[in-house]
C-alpha cells in the first residue's frame, strides 16, 4: 500500500507553482547526485543468485503463495468480526469508516508478514535463499534507503503534480486523496489514528517488499533465466533482472488504484531498481517506507484534521 496526498495538497494550496518550481530544482539536483554517485549508471554489484542454481524455487513459490493466502483470509475474518459488531452497516462500507480501515490496515498484512517469514526460515534448509532481509545488513540498508530516498522522493512528487495537471487538463475525476489519507484528515481517535500510521508506514512496507520485491521479482528472475535456454536463448542476467523489475512493477500497479498508477509504477520501478542493485531488501523497505511517510506527513501538514 503506497500512498501519496500531494494531488490534495497541490490543489489546496496557493502557491502551486512555486511549490512545482521548487520541486523541480531539487528533482534536476537528486537526479544529477544519482548520476554523480553512479546510482543511475548500469551495471551492479555481482553476486551469488538470491536462489542458487541448484535449488528448486517451488518451496519458495509455495510460501508466497500461502502467506498471500493468509493475509487475504485474514482481511476477510477482519470483515466478518467488524460487521458482527456494526450490525446495520452497508456490505462495502467498512472502508468508510476510521475503525475498518485502521484494522484492514494492520491486521491482514501483519499476519501475512509473520507467515511469510515463518515459511522462509522453514524452507530455508531446502532452498538456501539469500532475499537480503538478514538483520545485520539492517543499519546498511536503511542508510542506503535514506539516501535513495532524499534522490527519487522529489521526482515522484513532482510527477504526482504533472500527472494531476493532466488529469485536471482532460476534466478527469479522482478521489482527493488515498482512504488511510483520508480517514487520518478527518481527526480519528488517538488508537486509530496510530494504527492507520504504524499500517501505512511501517506494516505495509514490510510486507508488500517482502512480498513484492523479495519473493515475486526474484521468482520472476529466476523463471526468465530459466525460460532463455527453453526458447533457445542465451542466459542474459541483466535483461532478465529488467524484465522482472517491470513485471513486478506492473503487478504492484495494479494493486492500487487507477488514478495512481502512473506513480505507483515509476516508484516500484525504483525498488524493483533498488533492490537489484543492491541485494539489500532492506534498502527497498527503507524507500517505500520514507514515501509513505513523507506523503502522510505532507497531506497531515497541508490540510490538517477535518
Amino acid at each position: 500500500m503506497s500512498i501519496f496526498g500531494f494531488p490534495a495538497l497541490a490543489a489546496a494550496a496557493d502557491m502551486a507553482s512555486i511549490v512545482n518550481g521548487v520541486l523541480l530544482a531539487v528533482s534536476m539536483a537528486a537526479l544529477l547526485a544519482a548520476w554523480f554517485v553512479g546510482l543511475a549508471r548500469p551495471g551492479g554489484v555481482q553476486r551469488a543468485p538470491r536462489i542458487p542454481e541448484n535449488s528448486s524455487a517451488l518451496p519458495l513459490a509455495a510460501v508466497l503463495f500461502g502467506a498471500v493466502a493468509c493475509s487475504m483470509f485474514a482481511d476477510m475474518g477482519v470483515e466478518r468480526i467488524w460487521y458482527h459488531f456494526h450490525p446495520g452497516a452497508q456490505p462495502g462500507s467498512i472502508i468508510n469508516f476510521d475503525s475498518g480501515l485502521a484494522l484492514l490496515a494492520t491486521i491482514p498484512q501483519l499476519i501475512g508478514l509473520v507467515t511469510i517469514l515463518a515459511g522462509d526460515a522453514l524452507v530455508f534448509k531446502s532452498v538456501g535463499q539469500h532475499l537480503g532481509l538478514v538483520l545485520r545488513r539492517l543499519p546498511g540498508g536503511a542508510a542506503v534507503g535514506l539516501v535513495g530516498a532524499v534522490i527519487i522522493i522529489p521526482p515522484l512528487f513532482l510527477l504526482s503534480a504533472i500527472v494531476e495537471k493532466v488529469y485536471q487538463n482532460v476534466h478527469f475525476q479522482h478521489p482527493a486523496e488515498h482512504p488511510l489519507l483520508r480517514a487520518l484528515g478527518e481527526g480519528p481517535g488517538p488508537l486509530v489514528q496510530g494504527a492507520i500510521i504504524i499500517g501505512a508506514c511501517l506494516i505495509a512496507p514490510l510486507w508488500e517488499e517482502i512480498v513484492f520485491r523479495g519473493h515475486i521479482q526474484t521468482l520472476l528472475k529466476r523463471m526468465l533465466e530459466w525460460l532463455a535456454p527453453q526458447l533457445g536463448l542465451r542466459p542474459h542476467r541483466p535483461l532478465a533482472n529488467g524484465l522482472a523489475i517491470l513485471m513486478t512493477s506492473a503487478l504492484f500497479m495494479l494493486m492500487h488504484q487507477g488514478w495512481e498508477w502512473p506513480v505507483i509504477f515509476v516508484l516500484a520501478v525504483c525498488l524493483g531498481y533498488a533492490y537489484e542493485r543492491t541485494g539489500n531488501l532492506w534498502v527497498s523497505i527503507t524507500l517505500h517506507a520514507a514515501f509513505n511517510t513523507v506523503s502522510t506527513v505532507l497531506f497531515l501538514v497541508g490540510t490538517g484534521s477535518r
